[in-house]
């Protein structure tokens, strides 16, 4: 597992050499905070363009740019996300994922069981003491 300092280095698909690099981590914060995704990038020539995915079936960007920023966020935000680098040479894909782990306080549903009648039974006695 890498350190938060650690990078993980990427390489183009059409150029076979080393391009950006960035850092990845694991974040873990309580609903309703404000957390702030970095990527770093070492190098690139040209200048590339960011992209932020969170890790589903589907593949909506969620922001562009070096930062992915949750204001007041909710659990679900949790999961996994990673950033897409191009540059007109091509793009490169992240090999590592930060992980967003969202804390809440535990919560009933009133409503559960739905649609469950309980049946009691009152059984009465009556005892005659002397």
């Amino acid at each position: 597992m890498l350190q938060s300092q650690e990078f993980v280095p990427l390489m183009s698909s059409i150029l076979h050499h080393w391009i950006p690099c960035f850092l990845r981590r694991n974040h873990t914060i309580a609903e309703s905070g404000n957390l702030t995704l970095q990527c770093r990038v070492t190098a690139s020539n040209p200048e590339q363009n960011i992209t932020w995915y969170k890790a589903t079936a589907n593949k909506t960007a969620l922001s562009y740019g070096v930062h992915l920023t949750f204001v007041n966020i909710s659990r679900i935000d949790a999961g996994k996300y990673y950033r897409v680098a191009q540059n007109r040479f091509g793009e490169a894909v992240i090999s590592g994922i930060s992980t967003v782990d969202v804390q809440y306080r535990p919560s009933l549903d009133a409503t559960y069981p739905r649609n469950h009648t309980i049946q009691l039974k009152v059984v009465t006695s009556l005892f005659n003491v002397e």
